[in-house]
């Protein structure tokens, strides 16, 4: 099954990192929802419960990340990238954004 997934990586000015986090936007299903004991070899479709972390087309997402910085920090490349996966353990970049931030003294 197709995934997506938002890769957040901060780096000080000397390329440092100093943040790295990985989102998963996914779409699962639980077995056995409430006290049903099908064995998994009679597959019962009722049993499951779906858990649904995708993003819909056109949908976006927010998130706030914050960064304890040591005081020598000047500045800080932030970069995001929006991955697709295709295939299992294949990942393509959909879209790349990057930002400097400077810190005045």
């Amino acid at each position: 099954m197709p995934r997506a997934a938002l890769v957040v990586t901060a780096k000080d000015q000397d390329g440092n990192v100093i943040y790295n986090a990985r989102r998963k936007y996914d779409n699962w299903n639980l077995w056995f929802k409430g006290n049903d004991e099908t064995p998994v070899k009679y597959w019962n479709i009722f049993a499951l419960t779906p858990i649904d972390q995708t993003l819909k087309p056109g949908q976006t997402d927010e998130k706030v990340n914050v960064i304890v910085l040591d005081k020598n920090i000047k500045s800080v490349d932030i970069e995001a990238t929006f991955l697709f996966e295709y295939e299992p353990d294949h990942w393509e970049p959909v879209k790349k954004v990057t930002k400097t931030v400077n810190f005045a003294e």
